[in-house]
């Protein structure tokens, strides 16, 4: 019998246990490394997806903002859902200001059934002098769904004050904004709401106001044949409100205007009328500097002088005009005649007009119809009430 140490007998044993049994091969041995790296490749995806998620993901909010929200018991699984459903409405808190999806809440419908608190500050740049005084006004949101049951309110700071709260502000969605001599804020979209059937919620909020100096929109307006169109109404519309913020100057006797008070943003500008312009809008984009816009000149206009009488004949002052272009809608006017029921009435285009005359306190009236063409002499008519 061949003699084994006990290196060789452990070796001997290991190789040999079992009756019968075939030693492990190398494909075996590859097999088994195989299963092993696929299983360690799964564990690491998993934690990868499902690891630690106490911190607030991108764009939800933090744990000292809003409470987190658990599903109640036996509740249905959320879908889960595409991108585009996720775009929802509603707020959601980005350093502080709500101004998208709230997170967790998006999806949860909401009630505007009791009340909420908003604190403040207002800062301003470096090298902007802060203002002796300010002004925040809370108006309920333009867009957002809530706005229905929000509530306007302002805040007049006294000198020196640099934070505000707002306390008991009604539920709802909300517009925010601070303005102060000089100096206005972008505005916010912020909501204030429960959750339907939960006290928990948006209940209180933080907002920070930054003022920025506001700037000025400056031209000059020539008329078709070279000279200054003096005393003619300018307008600064909100682009894409023409019912919204609306800023208006006045041409001097050079022609020239500077709108005042401008706050960043787009604004359209309209010459003559804000809702109907004499010529097509001219956008404007406003930062923080002055800006300067290129000569405008009109078309060629007409200039109509009114004199309202009497069946008599006798000249009638005070008597309200009213005229609109016929058929184009592109022109109006508002006058009242003087002392001597006159009125001269210039920038008018050309075409078919109305005029209405009304003298309320007797009930008088007249109306006469009229055709404009562009001339070195006003066009002469008169109008007779009864």
């Amino acid at each position: 019998m061949r003699r084994m140490d006990g290196a060789q007998k452990g070796t001997e044993r290991f190789e040999g246990c079992g009756k019968g049994r075939a030693p492990i091969s190398r494909a075996g041995t590859a097999r088994a490394l195989l299963l092993l790296a696929i299983a360690i490749v799964a564990l690491l995806a998993t934690l990868a997806l499902y690891g630690d998620r106490s911190g607030p993901g991108p764009g939800e909010p933090s744990a000292s903002a809003v409470e987190k929200v658990q599903p109640e018991p036996g509740a249905p699984a959320a879908e889960p859902t595409g991108l585009a459903e996720t775009a929802v409405e509603g707020p959601r808190i980005v350093g502080g200001i709500q101004t998208g999806p709230a997170g967790e809440y998006s999806r949860m419908p909401r009630a505007y059934d009791g009340t909420g608190t908003i604190l403040g500050e207002i800062v301003v740049d470096q090298g902007v002098a802060y203002p002796e005084t300010w002004t925040v006004h809370l108006e309920p949101s333009r867009a957002s769904r809530g706005s229905e049951t929000a509530v306007p309110r302002t805040i007049e700071a006294e000198p020196g004050q640099r934070t505000f709260e707002l306390l008991d502000v009604p539920m709802g969605s909300y517009r925010i904004r601070a303005s102060a001599d000089g100096l206005e804020s972008t505005a916010q979209e912020l909501a204030l709401f429960r959750i339907e059937g939960m006290e928990t919620g948006i209940q209180t909020l933080h907002a920070t106001l930054k003022l920025v100096p506001m700037a000025s929109v400056e031209g000059a307006i020539l008329r078709a044949d070279g000279t200054v169109a003096d005393g003619l109404d300018v307008y600064l519309v909100e682009r894409g409100r023409p019912d919204g913020s609306r800023l208006d100057a006045t041409t001097d006797t050079v022609g020239r205007f500077r709108v005042l008070g401008v706050s960043p943003g787009a604004w359209l500008v309209n010459i003559g009328d804000p809702v109907r312009p004499l010529i097509a809008s001219i956008p404007v984009e406003v930062g923080l500097e002055p800006v300067q816009m290129d000569e405008i000149v009109l078309p060629a206009l007409c200039t109509l002088q009114l004199r309202v009488t009497d069946e008599y004949g006798r000249p009638f002052p005070d008597v309200d005009l009213v005229g609109y272009l016929r058929g184009a809608g592109k022109g109006s006017f508002r006058r009242r005649t003087d002392a001597y029921g006159e009125t001269t009435i210039p920038y008018l285009l050309k075409g078919s007009w109305r005029v209405e005359a009304e003298y309320a306190p007797e009930g008088q009236s007249g109306l006469v119809d009229l055709s404009l063409t562009p001339g070195d002499e006003p066009a002469k008519h008169d109008i007779v009430i009864r």
